[in-house]
């Protein structure tokens, strides 16, 4: 039987796991690996399988193989319900603008997804979804929630 693993932080602590959160989406919306690495903990395991070094690789290559040529994104929070329950999911929605678009190139002002929507396929959009464990100022373990709920919308939309 597994046991639930509550994580408590203080307010200093949820203030700068907040940034480390926001520093990581800036660094993953602009295909930034050295900036990822320098988020992460030396001793952190990541997608349960994964060292520092290892995950680095995996995400710069979804980096530049997804993100790329999606250069239109915005985030979206929420709360994990399962891998690491209670955590903050951070989920960031990318598209490719075209002109062939049916939809409006301000999809995301116009339409605004929210938390935890599928992606749209039909016009080709990403959505990645991360919840994350703080240890020592760094981000100790990632994970990809597949339970989740929205805790609240919040825009950080750069177009």
């Amino acid at each position: 039987m597994e046991s639930l693993k509550i994580i408590k932080s203080n307010l200093d602590e949820q203030i700068s796991n907040t940034e480390i959160m926001w520093e990581f989406s800036l660094s993953f919306q602009s295909c930034n690996s050295k900036g990822i690495y320098d988020l992460l903990h030396d001793d952190g395991v990541f997608f349960g399988k994964y060292t520092k070094e290892n995950v680095i690789s995996v995400l710069h290559t979804f980096m530049y193989n997804e993100i790329t040529k999606r250069w239109r994104f915005m985030t979206n929070r929420g709360i994990s319900l399962d891998k690491i329950y209670g955590a903050e999911v951070l989920e960031m929605r990318f598209i490719e603008p075209r002109k062939s678009f049916k939809v409006n190139e301000d999809y995301f002002v116009n339409v605004k997804p929210v938390f935890g929507s599928p992606a749209n396929t039909e016009i080709e959009e990403k959505v990645v979804r991360f919840c994350f464990e703080f240890k020592d100022g760094k981000i100790f373990r990632i994970e990809s929630p597949t339970k989740y709920t929205q805790l609240f919308q919040e825009d950080f939309s750069i177009n």
